[in-house]
């Protein structure tokens, strides 16, 4: 009889050992549960994060690449406009070599005319 009750209450010390576990197991899982669940907020606000920093180098990128295009453009017509005024000034230097012989050649025919005269 010792022996049966000295079992009973080893299976009763057993059975709240159980018992124990068990809530420690809920406890740990709820914590597991909640830990995971902030770890998953987490990463989702870092990654939310990242895609903003993302979203704002991409709009930065994109201003960046107009402002190239439109200063592109302006080198373009700058360009168009040196060359233009290289022409001009070649054609100008031209029409004063034009004008400068016919200076001289006016200037010879008056030496001539007061050579003439005297």
């Amino acid at each position: 009889a010792r022996s049966m009750a000295s079992d009973l209450d080893h299976i009763d010390r057993l059975q709240k050992e159980c018992h124990k576990l068990r809530e420690s197991v809920k406890s740990l899982r709820g914590k597991i549960v909640s830990t995971s669940t902030k770890s998953l907020k987490d990463a989702i606000e870092e990654q939310q994060s990242y895609q903003k920093q993302f979203s704002v180098l991409q709009d930065e990128l994109t201003a960046l690449n107009d402002n190239k295009t439109r200063c592109e453009q302006k080198r373009n017509i700058l360009q168009q406009r040196a060359f233009s005024l290289r022409e001009d000034h070649i054609e100008l230097k031209n029409k004063l070599q034009g004008l400068k012989g016919l200076e001289d050649k006016r200037l010879e025919k008056a030496t001539e005319m007061s050579t003439i005269n005297e």
